[in-house]
């Protein structure tokens, strides 16, 4: 025997369940939009607090997507992202977060430019002198033979340096370093930032609720 039950919600307790409904809608996109904010500002706040300057934290940015007039979703992502001589892409704002050893997943070592070989005079790195230097190092690394005037120099530490001869005079430059490995110490905390974030969002959404409901 099957025994089946009708429930028809009607007058005034549909409508309060709908507006429920509405209320909580309009909270969570409020809540959404605060948290994603919150979480920027901690992020950014983070990068700042472990490297200089603002350039790289200004790489953060955040998105809401709606759906109609309500907001669905939020994310905190980083524009800070380069492409290694591997051709592996790499987000630099959550490389610094986490920290990291890099090693070569070619060969046994890891080729690192010189930038001091392209300092300008005022102290600071010149795209077009570092490009140069990186262009040097892939024709020296395709071809060793053809490049007569740079050679390897071992140093201490199982490493060595990339060293161009001047076509005048005794002097040579520096043009890059053979490693092993390279370590990449942790910057700040980005998980932490997350974690206080995350934690604090079902408070806010049930204060939203209150304040939509009370309308």
């Amino acid at each position: 025997m099957a025994l089946r039950a009708g429930l028809t919600i009607q007058g005034d307790f549909a409508r309060m369940i709908r507006d429920e409904s509405e209320a909580l809608t309009r909270a969570r996109g409020r809540a959404i939009v605060d948290t994603t904010k919150l979480l920027l500002e901690g992020y950014r706040q983070a990068v700042r607090s472990g490297t200089p300057g603002r350039r790289l934290s200004s790489a953060v940015r955040s998105r809401t997507y709606r759906d109609g007039a309500e907001v669905e979703a939020g994310i905190v992502f980083s524009k800070a992202r380069k492409r290694t001589e591997s051709g592996e892409v790499i987000d630099l704002v959550e490389l610094l977060g986490r920290g990291e050893t890099v090693r070569p997943k070619r060969g046994r070592f890891l080729l690192i430019p010189n930038p001091g070989f392209a300092r300008t005079r005022s102290g600071g790195y010149s795209r077009r002198g570092l490009n140069r230097t990186r262009a040097t190092l892939r024709q020296f690394v395709s071809d060793p033979e053809a490049a007569k005037d740079i050679y390897v120099q071992p140093i201490s530490g199982g490493r060595a340096l990339i060293v161009q001869k001047k076509k005048r005079g005794n002097r040579s430059t520096i043009l890059g370093v053979l490693v092993r490995s390279v370590t990449i110490p942790k910057q700040y905390d980005l998980q932490g930032v997350f974690r206080d974030v995350e934690r604090s969002f079902p408070q806010r959404l049930a204060d939203y609720w209150t304040q939509e409901l009370s309308r």
